[in-house]
C-alpha cells in the first residue's frame, strides 16, 4: 500500500507560536515545470536535466522529477543563508534507497561539510546536517541528528527541517515526532561558503568520489529563516492528501447484514463497489476534494456470528501515488425481545374418582423483528403446544418465547382440573320424621338411600334409577322415635352417609 506521510525535522522551536507561514519565508520552489522563487525573493534556481512529473496530488507536471544525474542549482545568496533558526519543507518521493539520496545542500562545497543539508540514508532514516567548513571530510566537520523512523521508496512524504543548533535537532513524520541520535563533532555553529547550493544532488565527499544524485521526485521546496511553531507544523501537514484510518462505529439494532441499510446509504457487499467522494463523505467520512482519486470503493466482510455480528467496512482511496485504506466498524446487534402470545385459561371438569384429565390447549405464538426464535413450556417437551395430562386442581403453565438472538418474553396460563362432585341436600335437618333428599348437581346414573337406625338396621330402602338434578325422594316417618338415625347415600363411584336428627 502507498502512503503519504508528512516528515518533519525540528532542530529547533521557536516562542512565536502566532506567526504566520508567510513569515520569514525567504524561498519558495513550486516546481511546476520550474525553479522560480515564488516568495519574491529573486531566489530562482536553475534546472538540470529535470522533468515534470505527477506531484503529490496527481497533477500533471506540477513536480520535478530527478534522474540520478539532475539537480537544481541554488543561488549563492545570504537571504537563503541565513543565521539559525532556519526551517526548510519540501514533498519527497525516492524511487530506491541503494545510495545516500541527496536532498538539499545549502552549500554543495567538494570534499567538504558546509552550511546545512539534509538527506536520505540507505535504511530510510532521515539525516538533518549543519557542517563547519574545516576541509575535513569526516564526523569531525558536521553534527548530524538521525531519526529512528524511517521512510521507503515509491511513497510521498513530506519533508520540513528547522534548523537551531547544535544539540536542539528534533524531527517529525507525518506530524509525529520522531526520536533519534546524534553524531559528529563539528562546529557548534553553522558555517556557510561562497558555493552555491544544490537541490537533489551533492558533489563528491567522503565515500562518493563521484558526489551524490537523488533518484526520485521533488516537490514544494520552502525556506524559512525562523523556527515554525507546532500549530504551523500541523498546517503543513494537512495539505498531504490523507483521508484517515477509521471512521466513527455504526451501531445499528437488526437481525442481519442488509439492516446496515437502515443507517447507511450504502447497501452490505461482500465485493469491491465504486462509490463517489459524495457518497464517502455522507457516511461521515473527511477526505480532500482535490486529491484527484481515480477510484474509492468500499467491501464488507462479516466475523460471521449471529448475534451480535461485526461486519468490517473498508474504503479504499486510489490516485496516481497512492492507495489508501479507511475502515468502519459496523455492529448489528438485536436486543429487541419477542412478544409472546399464552392461549386463554382453560377449566376442565373430570367424574368423581378421577385424579387429572387430558387438555388440549391451542399453541402459544409469538412475533419478533427478527425471523427465527423458539417456545419452550414449563410442563412439557412440546414447546408452544403444552396438550398433556393434567391433575386435579390448578397448574401454571408458563411459555418461554427465545428469538434468534436470545431475547426471551414470557407469559402464563392456567389449567384448572376440576372434580365432577355430586352434590345433594336434606331438608329439614333436624326434623320430625318428613323429610326430603333433592339431588342438586351431578347426579349420579344409579343411586341407593337408605335410612338405618342407630344398631344398623335398615328402616327403608330407596333406588333412584335415573336421577337428575332437582330429583327430590321424601321421606316420611313421623312414627319413628326420636333420635339419631343414618342416611346412606351410595352408588358404584360414591358412598357417604349423613346424620338425620328426629325430633
Amino acid at each position: 500500500m502507498i502512503k503519504i506521510y508528512t516528515i518533519i525535522f525540528t532542530l529547533l522551536i521557536s516562542a512565536n507560536a502566532l506567526a504566520q507561514l508567510t513569515d520569514g519565508l525567504v524561498l519558495k520552489y513550486d516546481l511546476n515545470g520550474d525553479a522560480f522563487d515564488n516568495s519574491l525573493n529573486g531566489n530562482h534556481g536553475v534546472l538540470i536535466n529535470t522533468s515534470p512529473t505527477l506531484d503529490v496530488y496527481c497533477n500533471e507536471d506540477s513536480a520535478l522529477y530527478f534522474n540520478g544525474a539532475a539537480s537544481i542549482i541554488i543561488p549563492n545568496n545570504p537571504s537563503i543563508k541565513p543565521q539559525l533558526p532556519i526551517t526548510l519543507s519540501m514533498y519527497v518521493k525516492l524511487d530506491n534507497l541503494n545510495n545516500v539520496q541527496p536532498l538539499y545542500f545549502s552549500d554543495a562545497v567538494p570534499n567538504d561539510y558546509a552550511g546545512f543539508f539534509i538527506n536520505v540514508g540507505t535504511t530510510g532514516q532521515i539525516m538533518a546536517h549543519i557542517g563547519s567548513h574545516n576541509g575535513i571530510q569526516g564526523y569531525q566537520n558536521r553534527r548530524s541528528f538521525l531519526s529512528d523512523k524511517t521512510i521507503s521508496i515509491n511513497d510521498w512524504y513530506s519533508i520540513t527541517v528547522i534548523i537551531n543548533s547544535y544539540n536542539n535537532m528534533r524531527i517529525f513524520i507525518d506530524c509525529t515526532e520522531s526520536s533519534g541520535t546524534y553524531s559528529g563533532t563539528g562546529d557548534t555553529t553553522v558555517v556557510y561558503t561562497n558555493y552555491e547550493g544544490r537541490i537533489g544532488a551533492r558533489p563528491s565527499i567522503e565515500n562518493y568520489p563521484d558526489g551524490l544524485f537523488l533518484k526520485g521526485a521533488i516537490d514544494e521546496v520552502l525556506l524559512w529563516d525562523r523556527a515554525l511553531t507546532e500549530s504551523e507544523i500541523q498546517e503543513l501537514c494537512s495539505g498531504a492528501c490523507t483521508v484517515g484510518q477509521s471512521m466513527v462505529q455504526l451501531d445499528i439494532e437488526g437481525c442481519d447484514n442488509n439492516d446496515i441499510i437502515s443507517a447507511s446509504t450504502l447497501a452490505y457487499s461482500t465485493i469491491p463497489v465504486e462509490i463517489t467522494l459524495q457518497q464517502f463523505q455522507n457516511e461521515g467520512g473527511a477526505a480532500k476534494t482535490d486529491c484527484n482519486f481515480t477510484s474509492i470503493t468500499y467491501q464488507d466482510v462479516s466475523d460471521g456470528l449471529s448475534n451480535p455480528k461485526t461486519i468490517t467496512r473498508t474504503f479504499t482511496f486510489t490516485n496516481c501515488n497512492e492507495t489508501q485504506n479507511v475502515t468502519q466498524i459496523i455492529i448489528i446487534n438485536d436486543s429487541t425481545k419477542p412478544t409472546i402470545t399464552c392461549p386463554a385459561d382453560i377449566s376442565q371438569t373430570v367424574e368423581t374418582g378421577a385424579n387429572s384429565a387430558i387438555i388440549t390447549i391451542p399453541p402459544a405464538t409469538f412475533i419478533d423483528n427478527c425471523p427465527g426464535g423458539s417456545i419452550t413450556n414449563n410442563y412439557n417437551s412440546g414447546g408452544e403446544i403444552a396438550n398433556d395430562n393434567y391433575p386435579v386442581g390448578k397448574t401454571i403453565v408458563t411459555f418461554t418465547a427465545t428469538d434468534a438472538a436470545g431475547n426471551t418474553d414470557f407469559c402464563s396460563m392456567t389449567v384448572t382440573v376440576t372434580l365432577n362432585v355430586f352434590q345433594y341436600s336434606i331438608i329439614p335437618n333436624p326434623n320430625r320424621g318428613i323429610f326430603s333428599f333433592r339431588i342438586d348437581s351431578n347426579p349420579e346414573p344409579e343411586l341407593t338411600l337408605k335410612l338405618i337406625n342407630v344398631i344398623g338396621q335398615v328402616i327403608e330402602t330407596r333406588t333412584i334409577v335415573s336421577s337428575v338434578v332437582n330429583h327430590t325422594e321424601w321421606f316420611n316417618v313421623p312414627h319413628l322415635s326420636k333420635g339419631i338415625y343414618l342416611l346412606e347415600i351410595s352408588s358404584d363411584e360414591f358412598h357417604k352417609c349423613e346424620k338425620i336428627e328426629i325430633q
